[in-house]
């Protein structure tokens, strides 16, 4: 089983994703959905899966490469897109960017942006959105055989 930790909009609390670290020790692999995205790079130096998205609110790296504004990734045989969101609208409709997931061929697309918690279940697709980090709301993606199980928490 791979576990991900996907945070959003951390916006450089690091004491609160320092927090959330310290409680999911366990984690293969962090996935940060962007506003704030070297948080997690600084928190998480060692860990060899760091993934990253550009956030709007992302103007500078704080010393670590700029990401893209969407990734395509494959864990445990499970492909998924993950973006900030503001780009594809996600405070409005998720159907843009549900259509970019699809386009792409993935089951699941992590976003951001809106700073709410939310789990949607389409046909074919999943979006998830972690909420918001600097709150200390955050997602566990649990990848194991081709099946993702999702776990929301709150500090």
């Amino acid at each position: 089983m791979f576990r991900l930790l996907v945070l959003s909009d951390t916006h450089g609390c690091i004491r609160i994703v320092k927090a959330i670290s310290d409680k999911n020790s366990a984690v293969n692999g962090v996935l940060h959905l962007g506003d704030g995205f070297a948080d997690a790079q600084e928190v998480f130096p060692d860990l060899p899966g760091i993934y990253s998205c550009k956030g709007n609110c992302d103007v500078t790296g704080g010393g670590f490469p700029f990401p893209e504004d969407i990734i395509i990734q494959t864990i445990e045989n499970v492909r998924f897109t993950a973006c900030h969101g503001d780009a594809f609208s996600v405070k409005n409709t998720l159907r843009i960017y549900l259509e970019t997931v699809r386009k792409n061929n993935c089951k699941i697309g992590f976003y951001g942006h809106t700073h709410i918690q939310k789990k949607t279940i389409t046909d074919d697709v999943v979006l998830v959105n972690p909420g918001r980090g600097m709150a200390g709301e955050y997602c566990i993606a649990e990848f194991s055989a081709g099946q993702v199980n999702f776990l929301f928490f709150n500090l």
